[in-house]
């Protein structure tokens, strides 16, 4: 009997490890930072070849740029990587997994928009694309959705409301695993703060999984950032992984349109 509680609890924790492994989260830009490394960064949405929607954070430091990007109908995390020259000229590069590029943007890169030609590796494909910056107002949007999530081994649901930039509702449950544990967080456990083109909450220093108190770091803070077609939520620091073994929380992205929501790993 207990051989067969200890490889449940094994399969438990093999699942746990191997969901949050592969489930990527917004790319760490300074784990050492105490404060939210991408909060310099600049918010870029827009389309390619007026199809496909994406969405963009890049930090210039230098001639050099980071960041990370995602489109909206995958819903995946891509890292990119690039240059600008002194006339702002850029050239930025999708990253996969194993630092392969798998296309590449360059254009005229400035504070209020980034604008040139997309291009496959090899070149044979070519579109253009328009981003322009999210626009500090978009942080005082009003509206209310609630959705689920559900995927095998793994569910989420989110219930969120904001009047006029202020979050009056905000509840994420989540599970994983088997057994189906779950992990809660809500507004009782974040405050908020406003004046960027996203509302972020900061942490409150604890929230309840399991009935047990799990305490977080500086670096703890969620983004609820809307845009023409979107609204994201993301989670930034250890929130996803706070649960312990118990559970996991995923970035959302929610459809305006639709109500509906995936999971944005």
């Amino acid at each position: 009997m207990r051989s067969r509680l200890r490889i449940a609890l094994l399969l438990g924790f093999i699942v746990t490890f191997l969901y949050a492994i592969c489930a990527s989260a917004a790319p760490e830009c300074d784990s050492g930072s105490k404060d939210d490394c991408w909060d310099d960064g600049t918010e870029y949405a827009g389309t390619i070849n007026d199809r496909y929607p994406i969405q963009m954070l890049l930090k210039r430091d230098g001639k050099d740029i980071k960041g990370y990007m995602f489109y909206e109908s995958a819903a995946k995390y891509i890292s990119l990587r690039g240059t600008v020259t002194q006339k702002d000229l850029a050239t930025v590069n999708e990253m996969d997994e194993k630092g392969k590029i798998t296309g590449t943007y360059e254009g005229q890169l400035s504070e209020g928009s980034f604008i040139g030609t997309w291009s496959s590796p090899n070149g044979k494909k070519r579109m253009p694309f328009k981003l322009t910056t999210v626009p500090i107002e978009a942080a005082a949007f009003s509206g209310q959705y609630r959705c689920e999530i559900k995927e095998e081994n793994f569910s989420q649901t989110l219930d969120l409301k904001v009047d006029h930039g202020k979050v009056e509702k905000f509840t994420i449950i989540s599970g994983l695993g088997p057994h189906w544990h779950t992990c809660d967080l809500g507004l009782e456990n974040v405050t908020q703060e406003r004046g960027k083109p996203y509302i972020l909450l900061l942490s409150g220093g604890k929230f309840q999984s399991e009935s047990i108190k799990l305490y977080g770091d500086l670096k703890e803070r969620i983004r609820i950032k809307e845009t023409q077609n979107s609204i994201a939520v993301q989670l930034f620091g250890s929130w996803r992984l706070a649960c312990g073994l118990n559970a996991f929380m995923a970035d959302v992205l929610i459809n305006k349109k639709t109500g509906k929501c995936k999971a944005l790993f």
